[in-house]
């Protein structure tokens, strides 16, 4: 009888034993099998799909490399007096080796202590796009090819005497600002002065005339008279 127990428990404890086996080889079984989905999940990178890091700046370089330079100069071609016409060359010169597009030249006038000035008129545009601008205007020359010069010539009305000054700036879509993109220079308007000089003629002369007194003219009348009496005697 007691052999019979111990072969039971040993039994049991077999049973026992192959069934926890069952057990961890099973789930052992899932794990791998769920490793090996997932890392069939994972797409592995080489090295020579990887895109080196650049700094931001770099592109901005490359951009900057087709700009180019365009240098602006405005030239007065006439003496200016108020109430006289004269003529404003405006040139602008592509120095770079790119075209550049959308070029526009703007300037204006001011006082010496650079105050807005607006005693010219604009009379003529010269064939080119002219409009006003704060307090000046803008010409439109639109494309600039590598090399090439334009140049228009305005004329204006002086409306005001004084020395004036003219500060001028281009700009593109294709250039950067350099100190030929800008320019100033002045402009003398002289006072009203025509036939001055013709008037103190005449105002001297006039001194020396008559005043127009009764008296001073019957006098000279009979000076006029008796000095040729005395000469016949």
């Amino acid at each position: 009888m007691k052999i019979k127990n111990k072969l039971f428990a040993t039994l049991l404890i077999l049973v026992f034993i192959i069934s926890v086996s069952t057990v961890v080889a099973e789930d052992t079984a899932d794990v791998e099998e769920l490793a090996v989905d997932n890392s069939e999940d994972i797409e592995l990178t080489s090295e020579d799909d990887i895109e080196p890091l650049t700094a931001s700046g770099e592109d901005d370089d490359e951009s900057s490399e087709n700009l180019t330079s365009i240098a602006i100069r405005v030239d007065v071609l006439d003496k200016v007096k108020v109430g006289d016409l004269f003529r404003l060359k405006v040139t602008v010169i592509n120095w770079g080796d790119y075209p550049a597009d959308n070029v526009q030249a703007g300037f204006s006038f001011t006082d010496l202590l650079e105050n807005p000035d607006s005693s010219f008129i604009l009379v003529d545009d010269g064939g080119y796009a002219v409009s006003p601008y704060d307090g000046g205007y803008v010409v439109e020359f639109g494309f600039l090819g590598a090399g090439e010069a334009q140049d228009v010539i305005l004329t204006f009305l002086a409306t005001e005497a004084g020395t004036k000054m003219i500060f001028a700036s281009v700009t593109s879509d294709d250039s950067i600002m350099e100190p030929d993109s800008y320019f100033d220079t002045t402009i003398t308007v002289s006072g009203d002065d025509s036939g001055s000089g013709n008037n103190n003629e005449v105002s001297a002369a006039n001194e020396l005339l008559p005043t127009g007194n009764p008296i001073a003219i019957l006098a000279m009348a009979l000076l006029c008279c008796i000095v040729p009496l005395y000469r016949r005697k």
